[in-house]
């Protein structure tokens, strides 16, 4: 089973990297761009993970082969270190209730294991 878990569209919004992110976008394709893409490189299934949104996906949900995901921004409390949540598998009400829990990122993971969303960590910031 192929899929790539971490793939952002333009609804990622402005880039995260320092100084660029005046004035460069995460990502410029669209979803439909995006899935067709996936296909032809033979994945199984697709997935989007755009930043702290489900609204990319979401325009493609309705396939049997798309997953629901996003990467959430997530803060670590004791030194304020910004770290990159990979989630798949995810509702809309999850998603708004990951979304309020993010400025703890501890928080958030005892949410995302609670619900039983797959999750993983992307990067730190």
């Amino acid at each position: 089973m192929k899929l790539d878990a971490h793939v952002h569209t333009h609804y990622s919004g402005n880039t995260t990297i320092k100084y660029l992110d005046r004035i460069m976008k995460e990502s410029y394709s669209t979803p439909e761009k995006l899935y067709r893409l996936a296909k032809s490189r033979g994945m199984d299934l697709v997935t989007i993970t755009d930043h702290d949104s489900v609204s990319g996906v979401l325009t493609l949900a309705d396939r049997p082969d798309v997953i629901v995901g996003c990467e959430i921004t997530a803060r670590f409390p004791e030194d304020g270190t910004i770290g990159h949540i990979g989630v798949l598998g995810i509702s809309e009400a999850q998603h708004r209730e990951a979304q309020n829990l993010r400025r703890n990122v501890h928080e958030l993971v005892r949410y995302l294991k609670e619900q039983h969303i797959f999750s993983t960590l992307n990067h730190l910031a």
